[in-house]
């Protein structure tokens, strides 16, 4: 089989990358809490959807990287995982 047949043309995709759902306690409801000034939590999401044609994981990753003695070359995942959905919790205080 040529090396034509395993090149891929006309890849689209369309990634969510970074959410962010952030919350502000009321003045009000810090005030009850000695010392704090402000209180807040949030939630981040990466990598939650993705959406594409490409027949392989996912076209933004590349096997071929120099840590791989490779040189780069972009687009060539040879089996590469795709990039992990990760969530972060956090709180947010100031004192």
């Amino acid at each position: 089989m040529p090396e034509e047949a395993f090149i891929e043309k006309d890849v689209n995709w369309l990634r969510l990358r970074d959410v962010t759902i952030s919350y502000t306690f009321p003045q009000n409801f810090v005030r009850k809490i000695r010392g704090m000034n402000s209180l807040g939590v949030f939630l981040t999401g990466n990598d939650l959807i993705l959406m594409t044609n490409y027949s392989g994981a996912d076209p933004g990753v590349n096997g071929n990287t120099a840590g791989g003695r490779g040189v780069g070359g972009s687009g060539f995942d040879y089996g590469t995982l795709p990039a992990p959905i990760t969530l972060n919790f956090g709180l947010r205080a100031t004192f």
